[in-house]
């Protein structure tokens, strides 16, 4: 008799310690499930957020001369003799009449002209309604960004104007740059466009009311 309940005990206690077990497991698999889910959902995030903040330019003297831009940062890439899809850091500055574009090669080697007088730039923009748009864009004087030039040429270069006009439209637009003396030197990166319109009433001169 006293054999019996050895066993039993025995079996009772095999049983607490196998039902202990599988609980264990089965909460290691729960906890490792969500903390993968958590981190898919931040880099999501991250990749499809564009902000627009405004900024003042600043003159030699590095004091506010009171015009005023919309700047963004995104990342993209670059391809060169040196290798494909490399990483990029892409500034875009818009002001009430002009866009510039400010590029660093590796996120830290900021693009400037390798000449005295400028280097041209083809801009391919994609915009909101997979349209295609094309600008001409110089580095002018070794300065570090690519100024959009305000005019056209034949049918298919596009004026500044035209570019404002995307950016104020909500959206994902794409941008695709090429050297055009080197074109195997070319840039590529998107931006959202979303809340650019109403920061950019803020920054366009205001109209005078005409004397009655």
């Amino acid at each position: 008799m006293k054999k019996k309940k050895i066993l039993i005990a025995l079996g009772i206690f095999l049983c607490i310690i196998l039902i202990a077990t599988i609980a264990n497991c089965s909460g290691d698999d729960t906890e490792s499930e969500e903390t993968n889910t958590s981190s898919i959902g931040n880099d999501t995030h991250n990749n499809t957020t564009t902000t627009w903040t405004i900024n003042e330019e600043k003159d030699e003297f590095d004091l506010p001369t009171g015009e005023k831009y919309l700047k963004t940062t995104v990342s993209g890439t670059f391809n060169n003799f040196m290798g494909k899809d490399q990483k990029l850091t892409a500034e875009i500055h818009a002001s009430a009449d002009d866009v510039t574009i400010l590029l660093w090669e590796y996120g830290t080697s900021q693009l400037e002209s390798l000449y005295d007088d400028s280097q041209q730039f083809k801009i391919t923009v994609l915009d909101q309604n997979n349209t295609k748009h094309q600008y001409i864009a110089y580095l002018y004087d070794g300065k570090p960004y690519l100024i959009v030039m305000n005019f056209t040429i034949g049918d298919y270069i596009e004026s500044v104007e035209s570019m404002l006009k995307i950016l104020e439209t909500p959206g994902t637009v794409s941008f695709y740059i090429v050297n055009s003396d080197d074109e195997d030197n070319t840039y590529s990166f998107s931006i959202k466009t979303d809340g650019f319109a109403d920061l950019y009433k803020q920054i366009l001169p205001q109209q005078e009311e005409t004397a009655e």
